[in-house]
């Protein structure tokens, strides 16, 4: 069950709770237990909802530490060929041109494909 589901199941929880609230003495013992029926069988599925929320989320939270813990393990870049996290800078030289003003040649190389290419990186 899903979120959406159980906000559902909530609002028709608090439905049968006002209902409850606004009955009429004159309501049969039998009518006053089919509501309370109603109410438990809402309420169990607001539980359920929650629960399985509870444990989405845990899941996603688990995910996103796997993937943090990933991401400091290969501080590389992407390779721009396989899209492993291995791209890392193999060489740096001045450029010929721009070397005067801080720009550098920068080769870099997959260690996964060994893709490599060359780029030129200006100062910031």
């Amino acid at each position: 069950m899903d979120i959406a589901a159980g906000l559902s199941a909530a609002t028709a929880a608090l439905t049968t709770v006002k209902q409850l609230a606004e009955i009429d003495k004159a309501l049969s013992i039998g009518e006053l237990k089919l509501k309370v029926a109603s109410l438990y069988s809402d309420l169990a599925d607001v539980r359920m909802a929650l629960s399985d929320a509870k444990e989405a989320l845990a899941e996603k939270d688990k995910r996103i530490v796997e993937l943090e813990a990933g991401k400091s393990k290969a501080p590389g870049k992407s390779c721009p060929s396989c899209g492993v996290l291995d791209y890392r800078i193999v060489t740096t030289a001045p450029h010929p041109e721009f070397g005067v003003l801080g720009g550098k040649n920068v080769t870099r190389a997959c260690g996964s494909c060994g893709f490599s290419d060359t780029d030129l990186e200006v100062p910031k």
